[in-house]
């Protein structure tokens, strides 16, 4: 199969590719274990300073979008070898409703005042479409830290079909989306310290071709962070996912 990336020159380093899967016919199953893809969004507010969460990965097919986070709450800025832990069981995405899905990467206190704005509304009959404006409204007037925030939106839009945003502070929260088809995938990720596509390229897309189920799905990006926080100390293996299908 063939990728492009597109690479921005983001603190909070991200990546998109479209991974071409010759012959797929949506053989991606919708079955998986029932414990699978569920996470939300709990960081209070008044913990004020300089925190960032660290990796999200997110796939796209033309019948799912699902998406998978570390753990790990980390202070900034890292002075040493290893981080100060905060905490390492915080997820970085949060199911808005049986359509839209939304994760994060970059500075925590931020991202969560961003995607919490969706709760002046009735979440229920939001679509991707409002809930990226409302994102991106609401972002205009939060104060980032350094280290930036990378927004991932993705799920199905007022026309039923599955599309994945990407937005982030760097640019201004100016969208990117793109469609998913079929016979391809749709392959994001954002992390505060390491360079994403890198690992996109060696970890998940030689995998793609052969998904057959959520839980494959599942299984390469939990194995990609999991190699990702051998190298980056901010990052842990406790993961959390959230589906829209």
């Amino acid at each position: 199969p063939k990728a492009s990336f597109l690479i921005g020159p983001t603190a909070c380093r991200s990546a998109f590719s479209i991974v071409i899967i010759p012959h797929c016919r949506g053989h991606v199953k919708r079955a998986l274990h029932p414990a699978a893809f569920r996470a939300t969004i709990d960081v209070p507010l008044k913990n004020k300073g300089r925190k960032t969460m660290s990796a999200i990965l997110a796939v796209c097919g033309d019948t799912f979008c699902a998406m998978v986070s570390d753990g790990r709450y980390v202070e900034e800025p890292i002075t040493g070898e290893k981080p100060h832990i905060l905490k390492n069981d915080l997820p970085k995405v949060r199911k808005i409703n049986r359509n839209v899905v939304v994760g994060f990467a970059g500075d925590t206190l931020a991202a969560v005042q961003i995607i919490n704005a969706v709760d002046e509304y009735q979440t229920q009959y939001l679509t991707l479409e409002k809930v990226v404006k409302i994102l991106r409204e609401k972002a205009a007037t939060v104060s980032v830290q350094p280290v930036g925030v990378r927004l991932i939106v993705g799920g199905r839009n007022r026309k039923g079909v599955f599309t994945m945003t990407m937005m982030g502070s760097v640019d201004g929260y100016k969208p990117q989306t793109q469609a998913a088809r079929k016979g391809a995938y749709l392959i994001e990720g954002a992390a505060s310290h390491t360079e994403i596509a890198p690992w996109l390229e060696r970890e998940v897309k030689p995998d793609a071709p052969n998904w057959r189920s959520l839980d494959d799905v599942a299984h390469t990006l939990d194995a990609c962070i999991a190699k990702m926080a051998e190298d980056d100390k901010s990052i842990n293996p406790h993961y959390f996912r959230q589906l829209v299908m």
